[in-house]
């Protein structure tokens, strides 16, 4: 708790210290028949500005890093019954709800970094994601009470599914992104003022999260295949181990993308990517 406490504390004196102003983008729809129009492609790939929706990076991160300092707070204070699913009933939904909000936020920050513009492309992946989470809690619930092995494998497979699912769009506008800005930032540059060039960071900070979202698919895997091996009575009482597991693992993903945003994204480095990169087509559209 206090960990997730202090990872609140400096985005907001970070927030204080630096003032960054360029953390809010603009979300389009994807204009798939550009119809005459010219477009400057060094930046994400996204077609015509057809919404008036924007996303504050800033926000999002203070978001979900409160989200979980809440959420931890409740389980230090046990409560909600937090002891008494994790001691003695072998699952933790109330995890399972905190990490539907907050890992589905921190896939929209990821998929903002990587490019990612589209209003409803964003939409489905918070909600993909939150699918995902919900997923891991039926396959654990399903162990906690002995079920099938239908029971506890449909739900894990699925996870992984949706794994792939929201992770495939990130990477594929990443290296989208990526590609054109090697390929046309000089042509770019001279259409508009303060291009920005997606940084040298982004690339590592997509990878590792990507990463920590699947070895949390590794432990419930881990917890599935001990229910196989033991008797449920057993299981549930190794279950404060895995709990151990995601409770790491959590504080580890979650650290990772707030400092790398403290230390790179708020910093400077990238405020000029993460702010042009929006408005691409509306700057550089030509009749």
């Amino acid at each position: 708790m206090v960990l997730h406490l202090l990872l609140v504390v400096a985005l907001v004196v970070n927030r204080a210290a630096r003032k960054p102003t360029k953390t809010r983008v603009d979300l389009v729809k994807t204009d798939l028949d550009p119809g005459g129009f010219l477009r400057c492609t060094c930046r994400p790939v996204v077609g015509a500005k057809t919404t008036e929706s924007t996303l504050d990076l800033f926000t999002m991160v203070w978001v979900f890093s409160a989200l979980t300092a809440a959420a931890h707070a409740s389980y230090a204070l046990d409560l909600f019954g937090y002891s008494d699913y994790v001691f003695k009933g072998g699952k933790n939904p109330l995890r399972w709800i905190e990490y539907g909000a907050s890992a589905s936020v921190m896939c929209a920050i990821l998929a903002v970094l990587a490019g990612v513009r589209n209003r409803d492309l964003l939409i489905v992946l918070f909600l993909a994601t939150f699918a995902l989470m919900q997923q891991g809690f039926n396959a654990e619930a399903a162990v906690a009470r002995g079920g099938s092995s239908a029971d506890k494998l449909v739900p894990l497979l699925a996870g992984w599914v949706l794994l792939v699912a929201t992770w495939y769009p990130i990477f594929t506008s990443w290296y989208a992104t990526l590609d054109q800005a090697d390929d046309e930032y000089d042509k770019c540059k001279h259409l508009v003022n303060d291009v920005g060039e997606p940084p040298d960071w982004l690339e590592p900070l997509i990878v590792v999260v990507f990463l920590f979202y699947c070895s949390f698919g590794l432990v419930s895997a881990a917890h599935v295949a001990h229910s196989f091996r033991s008797d449920t009575a057993t299981v549930n009482a190794a279950f404060p181990y895995y709990e151990l597991y995601y409770i790491t693992l959590s504080f580890a993903a979650k650290a990772t993308l707030v400092i790398w945003c403290i230390a790179a994204v708020f910093s400077g480095s990238g405020l000029e990517y993460l702010k042009n990169a929006a408005s691409a087509d509306y700057d550089c559209v030509t009749y």
